[in-house]
């Protein structure tokens, strides 16, 4: 990353905070961990649909009739009451109505398909840049983005610029899977090797199966990669996303080619950035990897020359603690409210 004139070999951390604050839409957001019934009572209002508004109330009742609880839960533990209510049927169930098949149900796929739509309505209404276009004009070929994110609003920013999305997702197989992309016989040079590591997935990568089946995604590699995405599902297919469940599998060797790729890039970076992620303590996965990064790089005796904060002050604080060690003073460590003001900052 070019930072104040200097290059430093940088590794990004990105959390959907980063998405929410790189574009603003004045009545569809990006939704996050605490606020996924708000963001989605507001797109489901201004998508006008009478079947979205049935399916919506649908899932909202759940958490009143069939499992009450005081008020609708977060995003992460909606999605795993869900999940695990799918296979105890005789428990989990309405008052009236038929019994679920066990291993199913219909809301899973409601719930899944309504972060998709959120999240493609988004970047189809984009009139102008976002702050990830910005931010891809100072990258360098050393850097390394990892993000928790599924909206391909980054990818798009990179794509746009020339960069090499055929390595850069650091996901093996033909190159025959990527379809939709600008056709070009070359990439841009200063790109050319900054990986994009999406270690929850992407809405633009399809594994086979259907959402009966959810497990599919946890044990799949995807079979097809699109730079515009399907606006509606495939048959016989499904986006190949990392639910918000708490004991995520991640069976296929796929998925341990793109966390090690994370993993060696956090401890080489000289420089490590983390914009707008909640470092939520349900993620086992996600902070069990950052404590083996932070001790790696403790043994080695390796400082970060920077490390770079951007959230509120709650959220900065926790990812201070969890790098303590790995800067050698307080002058290391750069501070921003904003994705918009630490952008200000690079000019």
């Amino acid at each position: 990353m070019l930072y104040k004139g200097q290059n430093y070999k940088t590794a990004f951390i990105l959390g959907a905070g980063a998405t929410r604050g790189a574009v603003k839409h004045k009545r569809i957001k990006a939704p996050l961990n605490n606020d996924f019934f708000k963001v989605s009572e507001s797109f489901v209002r201004a998508q006008g649909s009478k079947i979205l508004r049935n399916q919506f109330d649908s899932l909202k009742k759940i958490f009143s009739d069939e499992i009450p609880l005081r008020s609708l839960p977060q995003m992460e533990e909606a999605f795993n009451i869900l999940y695990i209510s799918k296979d105890f049927p005789k428990i989990f169930r309405r008052a009236r109505g038929r019994l679920r098949t066990f291993g199913s149900r219909a809301e899973i796929e409601i719930f899944l398909k309504l972060i998709f739509s959120i999240l493609t309505t988004i970047e189809n209404k984009l009139d102008n840049q976002t702050l990830y276009d910005e931010l891809v004009k100072h990258l360098v070929d050393r850097d390394t983005l990892i993000t928790l994110n599924y909206d391909t609003l980054l990818d798009s920013a990179l794509v746009s610029q020339g960069w090499n999305y055929k390595k850069g997702y650091c996901i093996g197989g033909m190159n025959n899977k990527f379809s939709g992309y600008p056709k070009r016989s070359t990439f841009n040079n200063s790109l050319n090797s900054v990986k994009l590591l999406k270690l929850h997935g992407s809405i633009n990568w399809y594994v086979r199966g259907t959402y009966d089946n959810i497990s599919k995604v946890f044990s799949s590699k995807p079979v097809k990669i699109k730079y515009k995405r399907y606006k509606k599902e495939r048959k016989g297919y499904i986006r190949q996303i990392i639910p918000p469940v708490y004991g995520k599998m991640f069976e296929n060797p796929h998925w341990q080619q793109i966390w090690d790729e994370g993993f060696r890039s956090l401890i080489d970076a000289e420089v490590v950035v983390v914009i707008g992620c909640s470092l939520a303590d349900a993620d086992f996965h996600f902070r069990s990897f950052l404590y083996k990064v932070v001790s790696e790089r403790k043994r080695k005796g390796n400082s970060l020359k920077k490390i770079v904060l951007v959230d509120k002050v709650t959220i900065r604080n926790k990812w201070r603690s969890i790098f303590k060690g790995c800067f050698k003073n307080k002058k290391n460590v750069k501070e921003f409210k904003s994705f918009e003001m630490f952008m200000q900052s690079l000019k």
